[in-house]
């Protein structure tokens, strides 16, 4: 027998995977750390990778759906739809790690580079599409020195 899906089904579907997958990820431990744990610079590379993966995944999974359904967009309007609230996420979440035992200073000048990266962006979305106006190059390239690979790769 073969069931219709109705409204409710269309509605509750999504729901339940989007619930599903905040699970998931809540168990792996992308997110945040407690405010009063310190952790290891391999604990917050671990973590920070998790969240890194996690936020390009689902910025590339918007990115195809919003492209989807307006084929005619610019790439300027990705990035102030799409990149721009994925990297205040990832910015976010990485805060919330708190700073690494032996690593402070690395690991704010990273989020410190994204957040001017950001602020740029927001002024002139044109520059992250070009490799010598990319206000990210400094933080990619503070994220990769602290071996951070995930985050040095976007945008």
């Amino acid at each position: 027998m073969y069931l219709q899906p109705n409204r409710h089904t269309l509605i509750l579907l999504p729901l339940g995977i989007l619930l599903l997958v905040a699970i998931c990820c809540a168990l792996s431990g992308c997110g945040g750390g407690s405010s009063d744990q310190v952790l290891t610079k391999k604990e917050f590379t671990a973590r920070a990778e998790r969240i890194c993966s996690h936020v390009r995944a689902t910025a590339s999974a918007t990115a195809f759906a919003y492209k989807r359904k307006n084929p005619s967009v610019e790439e300027v309007d990705l990035v102030t739809k799409v990149a721009v609230p994925s990297i205040e996420e990832e910015i976010q979440r990485i805060k919330a790690l708190g700073t690494p035992s032996g690593g402070k200073s690395e690991v704010q000048a990273f989020v410190s580079a994204f957040e001017d990266g950001l602020a740029n962006i927001t002024e002139d979305p044109q520059d992250v599409l070009v490799a010598e106006t990319n206000p990210f190059a400094k933080g990619k390239a503070v994220a990769a020195a602290y071996g951070l690979e995930a985050c040095s790769t976007f945008p």
